[in-house]
């Protein structure tokens, strides 16, 4: 991949026939806009290293050494890959073959020496990819062709397949794969092993489910939430198969399509919690579980209603669904952030369109918008702390398309409630960005999925 050389520019350089680039210097562009500063000008590097010595003479330079920024680690493939998904210090990607309808290569890189480690021709056109560390398994499988390859994370060997009708992989962990099988009685559950493809629990429920399975994390385990339309609600621990909870919401439910429009929602909040909000005859309800053991909460009948979303301190509650604004109901728009124990409402801001958890102490809060504006703001109070302007979230990282160097996004992460930049990623538009543990990992319009190395946070 070349780059036009510019003064200040990230230069190229190789390794092991991968080539990368040295992005420790600054942003390639002469004149780059700062996500937090403004424009940031470049001062050629004779006159920044006079600066720099007189900074140090007079000592006033930093007392520690400053952050390393990001490194690029890997270009892999030279076309556009089909799916792409980061493991533990690893890269595995898809690409179509001849047809793609009919097959697909899956690769495995290295990322800390950039090195290909092993390569595999599936009969399948593989568009996702699910890596589980904990079993050393990968999962690829299809859009629309049912089966799905579990191959050794290690070797690339095909360890077992699966090609059942009417069935889909939900997840895959240590514990297994739990597959949902549509049957004329009702879905059916199987958790199958996930290097031998061997059933290690089964259950059919009795009845067509009109919410999950959801799975909730509790700790280092998982359970799976389960209620049909008349109401009913099971959960179900998810490595055994055994039941945890029952209970009912007060049913039959009519399921809603969004949150403005008349009918019932469901969602999980923490690891803990299920909130209905129903609307019948203009009069909307929100209404706090617990899920184990199952017990009803609290009812909010006025105030902001809708689906609650894990805030930290509080729950965040969106009127209506970004990018649909409000279709039910032209007043229901805005943010509302309400007690997690009460329900009771503690700030709400028309101008947002959603909101959640960004670290311990703070909310990440956008704007309608096709690519939105986003403000980080106090959980409890709702207080404008920082403008972000257009960004998208990838993890705890957000990305800033630079709009006075396009085709670069800035690359920023958060420190003692405040966000910072750490650096700039030749990538146009960052959605399909993926980011895990010390790496962030994208797709390119050139086609390679680039990998960088991201400063310990």
């Amino acid at each position: 991949m070349t780059y036009p050389s510019r003064p200040g520019q990230a230069q190229n350089v190789t390794m092991a026939g991968i080539p990368l680039i040295d992005l420790d210097t600054a942003p390639p562009p002469e004149r780059v806009r700062s996500p937090v500063g403004g424009l940031r000008q470049f001062a050629p590097r004779p006159l920044l290293a006079v600066i720099l010595a007189v900074l140090v003479l007079a000592g006033l330079a930093a007392s520690t050494a400053p952050r390393p920024l990001l490194r690029q680690v890997l270009a892999a493939g030279g076309t556009a890959a089909a799916a792409f998904e980061l493991g533990r210090d690893t890269l595995y990607t898809a690409h179509y073959g001849s047809n793609p309808n009919s097959e697909s290569a899956v690769r495995r890189y290295d990322l800390l020496t950039g090195h290909e480690v092993w390569a595999v021709a599936l009969p399948q056109g593989v568009q996702n990819l699910v890596i589980d560390d904990a079993s050393g398994v990968l999962m690829a499988r299809s859009g629309t062709d049912p089966r799905i390859s579990f191959l050794d994370a290690a070797t690339g060997r095909v360890l077992w397949t699966s090609n059942e009708v009417n069935t889909a992989a939900i997840t895959i962990d240590g514990a297994g794969v739990l597959f949902t099988t549509d049957q004329a009685e009702g879905p059916a559950l199987r958790l199958a092993d996930p290097r031998t493809g061997g059933t290690i629990w089964t259950r059919t429920i009795g009845t067509r489910v009109y919410f999950g399975p959801q799975l909730v994390p509790l700790g280092g385990a998982e359970r799976i939430v389960l209620a049909d339309a008349a109401g009913a609600v099971r959960v179900i621990d998810f490595a055994t198969g055994a039941e945890l909870s029952t209970g009912n919401l007060g049913g039959p439910l009519n399921p809603a399509r969004f949150p403005d429009v008349g009918g019932s929602l469901l969602g999980t909040v923490g690891d803990n919690r299920l909130v209905l909000r129903s609307k019948t005859g203009g009069q909307a309800s929100m209404t706090a579980f617990s899920l184990v053991p199952f017990a009803r909460l609290w009812e909010r009948t006025s105030g902001p209603t809708g689906l609650a979303e894990d805030c930290g301190e509080v729950w965040c509650v969106a009127g209506a669904v970004p990018g649909i604004s409000a279709l039910g109901d032209p007043s229901a728009v805005g943010v509302s952030a309400v007690d997690p124990g009460t329900g009771a409402p503690l700030w709400t801001n028309d101008s947002l369109a959603f909101a959640f958890r960004f670290d311990g102490h703070t909310v990440l809060a956008g704007d309608d918008q096709e690519t939105p504006e986003v403000t980080l703001r106090d959980q409890r109070t709702g207080r404008l702390l920082q403008r972000l302007g257009a960004t998208v979230w990838a993890g705890d990282l957000l990305l800033h398309p630079d709009t006075e160097a396009p085709g670069w996004t800035w690359v920023q992460t958060h420190d003692q409630g405040r966000v910072r930049p750490v650096g700039v990623v030749p990538v146009a538009a960052p959605f399909g960005c993926e980011p895990r543990d010390d790496y962030l990992a994208c797709p390119t319009i050139n086609g390679p999925t680039l990998v960088w190395r991201i400063p310990h946070r």
